[in-house]
């Protein structure tokens, strides 16, 4: 993914293209280290990549939160309906923390109308 997108931002480049919409679609992941959280390393690199000195393409990073699709899916194994003596629900943190997502749908809303804003660069979130 990493080598995938860095080859796309110099075609970029290349074509005189003026922004990159990375591939996040994601949690913020600049408040993780790398290696806290793997699946999320290349992302950081895309982003570093793009914020280099001397680079012509101006980056576009959407952070969504998760997809409402994946978050109850037997996937992440968050909400187990009828397990046991009744449903369960896992969490992480304290239980306080804001749960921030899209679906799929309104995802791919957003992202076009992210897409055909020329203004917008750099980190974007809906709110």
């Amino acid at each position: 993914m990493t080598e995938g997108q860095k080859l796309l931002i110099e075609a970029c480049e290349a074509e005189g293209v003026e922004r990159y919409v990375a591939g996040d679609w994601t949690l913020d992941y600049d408040k993780l280290q790398y290696g806290e959280h793997p699946q999320k390393d290349c992302q950081k690199r895309v982003k570093e990549f793009l914020q280099e000195d001397g680079r012509k393409v101006k980056g576009v990073h959407m952070l969504i939160g998760i997809f409402y699709e994946t978050l109850w899916s037997d996937y992440f194994g968050v909400f187990r309906p009828g397990e046991g003596e009744g449903v369960v629900m896992r969490y992480w943190g304290t239980g306080e923390e804001v749960w921030e997502g899209l679906s799929y749908d309104d995802a791919a809303r957003y992202s076009a109308n992210v897409a055909l804003d020329e203004e917008a660069v750099g980190v974007v979130t809906c709110e």
